[in-house]
């Protein structure tokens, strides 16, 4: 992401799109660097859980 590297709402938004296209190594890549820009940003946390629920990595959804 070149126009705005450190915006996190955008890293996230990759992040959706890339869960819903089932690329869910690409969405929890992307809600990381989301959240290194913007620890506290809840939406992103949500989304990051779903994933690892998505995929039975319980441990990590939870944390």
């Amino acid at each position: 992401m070149s126009i705005k590297p450190d915006y996190a709402e955008a890293w996230s938004n990759q992040g959706t799109v890339f869960s819903d296209l089932k690329r869910y190594d690409e969405a929890i890549a992307s809600y990381k660097k989301a959240l290194s820009i913007k620890p506290d940003y809840a939406e992103a946390w949500s989304n990051q859980g779903t994933v690892f629920s998505d995929l039975k990595r319980y441990d990590e959804a939870i944390a």
